[in-house]
């Protein structure tokens, strides 16, 4: 069961991370603030994954 579970929430991060390379850090600034989602309860935690997503792939990326 924590096997499937664990491959779920990879799918996901996996997403996040696609969406993040598409709409790039502005456009996901603009879907999911919370300030631009005044009305939805877990809009800081989505943004926060979003957030933690982000910065993983800054760390992974070196610029020459």
């Amino acid at each position: 069961m924590e096997h499937i579970e664990r491959k779920v929430m990879v799918e996901q991060l996996n997403r996040i991370q696609e969406e993040i390379f598409m709409i790039g850090w502005n456009g996901v600034l603009e879907k999911y603030h919370p300030d631009k989602n005044i009305d939805d309860v877990d809009a800081e935690t989505i943004f926060n994954i979003y957030k933690t997503v982000f910065e993983n792939i800054k760390k992974r990326i070196v610029i020459i």
